[in-house]
């Protein structure tokens, strides 16, 4: 199912496999329910005026019923979903969709669900994906794996945007018994698979070939590989309902470029530095955050001095103060103004929306401390900084005080504010402290202290 934009006019272009016998007659149904268009063939197409865009928040869906008639009897019935929604990824203006610039604010999310495991709870995803978009997210990265059809689903019901991401590792394995074994082989069968199942829906905006490849840097060869996956995703996907890109953290060196160059979509992993640089030697690549910040903090854990980076402490907790950060990533705050600051930049996803399972940095416990929200659903501080510069002050105004006054009499503490105000001021017992101006578009502290 191909909606495209022609001259004003929206055509909905369906295209099938030519089976011998019976017609075949389409349907297209409003979100209501209502009919509002129809066509019989294998490949046909259907016009449809002003139909109600899918867009960022605005999960406006549309279903092609698909009917098989043998003589006057059905003998088969096949539903789709599907929006109506232009995607640009713009070079110098970054990503643009349905004619307007936005930001893609993104995170990372891992497929786990906490404590409730790796199995499918579609209510506990809902509830994440509900979580991530109450402080301004509109994008998720399905880090590293192909996303379950329940994740799709919500977030096209939802107007979240997806990169979906495939694999891992390509034929230089990362561990002993991972994919790398079987990608020569099974390749071209799991990106059928992966592209076919959900090249219909709107939410899906690019496809992401691989993550942190070491084929891409060790040797020439990565360039090759890239080739064949890319061509394997448009065999299935040959309309281009969404990009093919790649997340790389290898973007300093030469064959890593070369593969961006191949792509024109550059997606960064901890390299914002090289934003401006590459822009202007690459004036037709796409660039944008495929992975960002990776700061860490443990909920309601606050280590002073506020102003002093402290990664690692006694009591195995990460400070939930905004400063502490591993050393291959960057501070909240520092990661956003790089994003905000370059207008071509199509957006960023933070690492990572939740707490996941595994990779429990900077300690060996059990879980990680890089997201925004914990394995629980439960806030960190973090959820208001990104709430205060990815949500409106004017039509959802708030102010978020930390930390907890839980410390010893006498002692002196040192007070954050976030908000997506333009000033704030702060009051203890009545007497104000001061007053602050915070300069969200253009400034370089984000946060009153």
């Amino acid at each position: 199912i191909s909606p495209r934009l022609e001259n004003g006019v929206w055509n909905v272009y369906i295209e099938g496999e030519k089976k011998a016998g019976g017609k075949l007659v389409h349907t297209i149904l409003s979100p209501e329910g209502a009919e509002i268009g129809n066509a019989e063939g294998t490949s046909c197409a259907i016009r449809v005026s002003d139909p109600l865009l899918w867009d960022i928040y605005k999960g406006n869906l549309y279903t092609l019923r698909s009917v098989l008639y043998s003589g006057s009897e059905i003998t088969d019935v096949q539903e789709n979903r599907f929006g109506f929604r232009t995607a640009e990824f713009d070079p110098q203006r970054g990503f643009v969709i349905n004619g307007r610039r936005e930001k893609m604010h993104g995170v990372c999310m891992h497929h786990d669900l906490g404590a409730l495991g790796a199995a499918m709870n579609e209510a506990a995803l809902k509830r994440q994906l509900e979580i991530l978009k109450s402080f301004g997210v509109n994008a998720v990265r399905t880090s590293h794996n192909m996303p379950a059809r329940e994740l799709v689903a919500i977030c096209e019901e939802m107007g979240i945007l997806l990169d979906s991401e495939c694999f891992d590792m390509w034929e230089n394995a990362k561990t002993e018994y991972d994919y790398a074994r079987f990608l020569p082989e099974w390749y071209k069968i799991d990106v059928a698979a992966w592209v076919r199942r959900d090249r219909n829906s709107p939410a899906v905006v690019m496809w992401s070939i691989g993550n942190e490849i070491g084929d891409t840097h060790a040797s020439p060869r990565g360039l090759e590989v890239a080739k064949m996956l890319k061509e394997a995703v448009l065999e299935h996907d040959p309309k281009g309902n969404a990009i093919c890109t790649i997340a790389s953290n290898y973007m300093p060196w030469e064959n890593a470029q070369k593969v961006a160059d191949y792509l024109k979509q550059g997606g960064y992993n901890y390299a914002e530095h090289l934003y401006e640089e590459h822009h202007e030697k690459h004036p037709d690549w796409f660039i944008y955050g495929s992975e960002t910040s990776s700061a860490v903090r443990s909920r309601g854990v606050y280590h002073l001095p506020a102003s002093a980076d402290i990664l690692t402490h006694d009591d195995l907790q990460c400070s939930d103060m905004g400063n502490s950060c591993v050393g291959w990533g960057k501070p909240m705050e520092k990661a956003w103004i790089m994003d905000r600051d370059a207008p071509y930049c199509g957006g960023q996803f933070v690492w990572t929306g939740f707490d996941y399972i595994g990779e429990p940095t900077p300690y060996s416990t059990k879980n990680s401390y890089f997201g925004i929200v914990d394995t629980a659903g439960l806030f960190k501080n973090a959820y208001y900084f990104y709430r205060s510069v990815w949500t409106d002050g004017k039509k959802s105004p708030f102010v978020h005080i930390l930390p907890a006054w839980d410390f010893n009499e006498g002692q002196e503490i040192e007070v954050r504010t976030y908000s997506n105000l333009k000033d704030v001021e702060l009051f203890f017992n009545g007497k104000s402290l001061g007053k602050q101006h915070i300069d969200l578009e253009h400034g370089k502290v984000l946060h009153g202290s």
